[in-house]
């Protein structure tokens, strides 16, 4: 059972990604700004998620590198 939750821990992490970017839009689209301008926001917003996330695992896997060593 715990092979299971290690495996879903990245569907998991995306999904959240997700829903924090629909989020954003509604907020963005609630505050009146436009349909056009709320999906740029949630758009943007799931950008920098994911590149934060690519950075982090870059990171992660250089500090994983140099502590073998």
């Amino acid at each position: 059972m715990e092979k299971l939750f290690r495996h879903l821990q990245l569907p998991c992490g995306f999904l959240k990604m997700l829903l924090a970017s629909a989020f954003v839009a509604c907020a963005s689209l609630i505050s009146g700004d436009g349909a056009w301008w709320a999906a740029g926001f949630g758009v943007a917003s799931l950008v920098f998620m994911q590149v934060g996330y690519f950075g982090a695992v870059v990171v992660l896997s250089f500090a994983e590198k140099s502590r073998r060593r």
